[in-house]
């Protein structure tokens, strides 16, 4: 159905969006390239030659969006001129909005979404979900008493890390009002700039490059072509030509666009035709984009063998927040788990950032940091309700000692080891606490 005025059909309108729930936005071309280099691109693939094959409606480009119909409505309205600005009172529909406008890299947009928020309704009505303006607000509650909210979904692990390392600095900072929010450059963010293409295309290195029996070309994003077998992409992805329709060139052979860029591509077909066995784990940036390029192209069996990887790699132990990273966005359960427990060896202050971190949402990382809590309380309970640990454990170490001279010095009350154990729920907590009553025992 169409959208609703402003954005019915009407004579200025060029394009139509078609948003995810199936609604018709007849919209202002010049408008969208002006604010959104990427609505640029699709303008110069939905006009000349290479239009030819496209959807239409009504003679004009149709364009299909991810985004929902409330979230493009509001973008809109933003973007067009009206007299007063649109006003922000749904949290839900606010972010999706500001995730949509930095997807398209509306730099324009999210400037103004950051100014608005600021004096907004939004900051009142629920402040921890407005974190840039909000995390302050935070100080009075205990980090492990802040509840889930459905907008971690919405925004990336690193941008939910930024606060917990600031409510981690506050806690231990002697004036925690006057701390800010750690800045994450586009480096240290893992977010790397847009992929330029000129326009020139280039053939890809042996044993991808120009033959004679290679039937299908696959151009990257970095327009790099490969040049492979038909019969062997469908073999390891019948569903491939649904999934990325190709066209006829010059010479007979077929060429499909794809949106990955040619070093993912490289690493991808190298493991269809077996030049490697597995992609290389400890470059997880390129892991997870192989292994989200097989999902997208719907190779099933590569999927799977990628998906196993990291259960049976000792980076799982070695560098467990990257591991559990890695598997959250593969959607690799097990590895997950065994990743997050990994963690719980190391204090959550010494969880160093890290770039994978953009890679998964911040309702993922909250699971972990949740799951690290739980654990914590769930040690001491176990811990106060052992027998012997009440008969031996700190509150009766010094009254142990049979020779009335014989003190146990400076070694961690109960309240202290429990806090050790919350925070680092397994590994030697305990037997750090015992190592400093062996010589004492020794010399008894």
């Amino acid at each position: 159905m169409n959208a609703s005025s402003p954005y019915n059909p009407n004579p200025a309108a060029d394009v139509v969006l078609r948003t995810s729930d199936g609604v018709d936005f007849y919209v202002i071309g010049p408008l969208l390239r002006f604010v959104s280099p990427v609505f640029m691109d699709m303008y110069t693939l939905n006009h000349g030659p290479a239009a030819e094959e496209n959807e239409k409606k009504d003679g004009r480009p149709l364009i299909r969006l991810e985004e929902d119909s409330g979230t493009l409505r509001l973008l809109l309205d933003i973007i067009y001129p009206h007299a007063k600005d649109p006003p922000f009172i749904n949290v839900s529909l606010f972010w999706k909005v500001a995730k949509t406008s930095k997807k398209y890299i509306m730099d324009v947009i999210e400037e103004k979404l950051q100014h608005w928020v600021v004096s907004s309704y939004l900051i009142t009505i629920s402040p921890l979900r407005v974190a840039i303006e909000a995390a302050r607000r935070t100080l009075q509650t205990p980090l492990e008493k802040l509840g889930h909210v459905e907008e971690l979904r919405s925004i990336p692990a690193s941008g939910f890390y930024r606060f917990l390392e600031y409510r981690l600095r506050c806690d231990t900072s002697s004036s925690p009002r006057t701390e800010t929010l750690m800045t994450l450059h586009a480096r240290d963010a893992g977010l790397g700039g847009t992929t330029c293409d000129t326009g020139a295309t280039a053939d890809a290195p042996e044993p991808f490059n120009s033959s004679k029996e290679a039937d299908l070309i696959i151009r990257s994003s970095d327009s790099v072509s490969f040049f492979v077998l038909k019969s062997l992409i469908h073999l390891v992805s019948p569903q491939f030509d649904q999934v990325f329709p190709s066209r006829k060139t010059d010479d007979g052979k077929f060429l499909i666009h794809v949106p990955q860029d040619s070093k993912v591509l490289h690493q991808l077909l190298s493991i269809i035709y077996h030049y490697i066995n597995e992609a290389d784990i400890s470059d997880f940036q390129l892991y997870i984009s192989v292994a989200e390029a097989a999902r997208d192209c719907k190779m099933t069996t590569i999927e799977k063998r990628l998906r196993r990887l990291p259960l049976n790699s000792p980076l799982i132990v070695k560098e467990p927040l990257k591991v559990y990273a890695l598997a959250t966005a593969l959607r690799c359960e097990d590895a997950a788990k065994l990743a997050a427990l990994n963690t719980l060896s190391l204090p959550l202050q010494e969880m160093g950032y890290i770039k994978e971190l953009s890679r998964i949402t911040g309702e993922d990382l909250y699971r972990l940091v949740n799951f690290r809590f739980k654990c914590g309380e769930v040690a001491c309970e176990s811990l106060a309700a052992d027998a012997g640990f009440k008969q031996f454990g700190p509150s009766n170490w010094n009254k142990l000692w049979l020779h009335p001279n014989i003190r146990v010095n400076g070694l961690p009350t109960m309240e202290v080891l429990n806090e050790k154990i919350k925070a680092c729920p397994r590994g030697s907590t305990l037997d750090t606490a015992d190592f400093h009553l062996l010589p004492k025992w020794q010399t008894c």
